[in-house]
């Protein structure tokens, strides 16, 4: 196992596309009983930067403004396009093979695209180390065009030298406490605590919300607005009400069971119309969410102003736990002028 952070880092200034299929293998390799310390300090080193020296807020704000409308701050007027990856769950094959189909493109993804991932990226699947390896390189190399939100499988805590996930099951939490040192897990549960909840896209007009799950509660809804959660700096306070509905925004799935919208259960269904009152207010066009298995990798629905996702999955993938429940798992990008493009995960071409 060689060191993926060093490696990544040492090609910076090479186009990563052309040396994607290194550090692709580097992730895949096996990682061993021996390897454990070289784990640690892979992770620690990443760990480390990406804590260092920062804010952390838990709403990030883009605007790729067309040649007509200047909308917020731009963060690369270059990047026109966004790579939207959903729940991966441990599955090193769906993350490889985006990647792999997106270094094909005439377009260069990786020196011109933004890259988000929507959370829930370990747990079920075959390989979790292997896939965070992956995703922790890409990060590295691309910096702030690499967002990584936080999904419901992302809420874990440390304490008493062990990491205590939210939810069940939670097999990666599980290995890194077995593998892994008190030390770096508990730097692993820092810099989840300080992944981001939302964002707030928008592109040529289009304004996106993307997060992991969905909207929050009526009796938290109220609580939403963008510009206090882009100066709400993280970790949250998960006993105020801002973080309770930060909470709530990774649980929420579509669905007609509108009494679980009003009640305790931790996960709850919102029907169309909470849904677009929440919409309307707060100013979205349309929202992009994971969470929720879809049997083809994408569903859209309430006027097709909310499209869930699904990017693990296949019959022929040995590292997805959810052969049967996703057949043809999907990301998506948004091109030039808002275009709205669904990938396959497994095709070959990309659009």
């Amino acid at each position: 196992m060689n060191h993926i952070i060093k490696q990544i880092e040492s090609l910076r200034d090479q186009p990563l596309k052309d040396n994607l299929d290194k550090v692709i293998e580097n992730a895949s390799t096996p990682v061993k009983e021996n390897d454990y310390p070289d784990l640690i300090k892979e992770f620690t080193a990443f760990y480390t930067k990406q804590l260092s020296g920062q804010v952390f807020p838990a709403l990030i704000k883009i605007s790729i403004p067309d040649k007509e409308k200047s909308g917020d701050v731009v963060i690369n007027t270059e990047c026109q396009r966004v790579v939207i990856i959903g729940d991966l769950h441990s599955d090193l094959n769906a993350l490889s093979s985006i990647l792999k189909k997106l270094a094909l493109s005439s377009y260069d993804y990786f020196s011109k695209a933004i890259f988000l991932f929507c959370g829930d990226y370990t747990d079920r699947g075959r390989r979790p180390l292997a896939t965070l390896r992956l995703l922790y390189a890409l990060r590295t190399y691309l910096g702030e065009r690499c967002i990584l939100l936080k999904g419901n499988h992302e809420i874990i805590k440390y304490s008493c030298g062990l990491l205590r996930p939210g939810f069940s099951p939670a097999d990666t939490a599980e290995l890194m406490n077995r593998v892994l040192s008190p030390e770096v897990n508990n730097l692993y549960a820092s810099y989840l605590d300080r992944l981001p909840y939302i964002v707030s896209l928008n592109h040529s007009g289009t304004r996106f919300l993307i997060c992991h799950g969905g909207i929050p509660r009526h009796d938290y809804s109220e609580v939403y607005t963008e510009e206090k959660f882009i100066e709400y700096f993280l970790p949250a306070n998960d006993h105020s009400k801002e973080g309770i509905m930060l909470s709530q925004m990774l649980w929420g799935d579509p669905g007609d069971a509108s009494s679980s919208f009003r009640g305790q259960e931790i996960r709850f269904e919102f029907s169309k119309a909470e849904f677009i009152e929440f919409m309307d207010r707060n100013g979205y066009d349309i929202m992009i969410r994971g969470h929720q298995p879809v049997d083809n990798g994408v569903m859209y629905c309430y006027n097709n102003r909310l499209i869930s996702f699904f990017s693990t999955g296949g019959h022929d993938n040995s590292d997805t736990h959810y052969p049967d429940d996703v057949q043809s798992p999907a990301f998506i990008v948004i091109k030039e002028g808002g275009e709205i493009v669904l990938e396959k995960v497994f095709d070959k071409t990309v659009k």
